[in-house]
């Protein structure tokens, strides 16, 4: 809310490589809450991984070093434009479904160019990468709770 309060509470403008797109100020605020939410989804993708790769290691600082080598590795990695490689191996990177916040900011708009109040351009894609980050906690959390009770605590 501190933004509203340096930049006011007028309309959202959106640089694409398409075009220029301009969302009403009415039709702002619930697009924050939505991408802030995803956001936690995907952060706690990251934060499931490191509870993972904990499991594995008896320091506290190889996991986080581990973690993050591994964010930023497959984000370098899902940014490449390969064709064969963005079939193949990217669709089934988590960071590669981290970015879809941005989804809620790429509004549909009719024939003239105006803006519909309200729609999400492509929500389909959004809610399926969303999907996929919630399949992905789920997997490390259960591999790490297998591996944590399979594992011998006293050595």
């Amino acid at each position: 809310f501190g933004s509203m309060l340096i930049f006011g509470t007028n309309d959202m403008v959106v640089l694409r490589s398409e075009g220029i797109e301009q969302i009403k100020n009415f039709d702002v605020l619930w697009r924050y809450f939505a991408a802030f939410g995803y956001a936690a989804v995907a952060l706690t993708t990251v934060s499931a991984l490191a509870f993972l790769l904990s499991v594995f290691a008896e320091n506290s600082i190889g996991p986080i070093i581990a973690t993050m080598s591994i964010v930023i590795v497959f984000t370098i990695l899902s940014e490449m434009n390969i064709p064969i490689y963005d079939e193949t191996i990217k669709p089934y990177l988590f960071t590669s479904h981290m970015v879809a916040w941005k989804g809620f900011f790429y509004v549909k708009a009719n024939a003239e160019g105006t803006t519909i109040n309200g729609s999400i351009e492509n929500l389909p894609a959004v809610l399926r990468s969303l999907g996929i980050l919630i399949v992905y906690i789920f997997v490390f959390l259960g591999a790490a709770i297998w591996v944590f009770r399979k594992k011998d605590i006293l050595t």
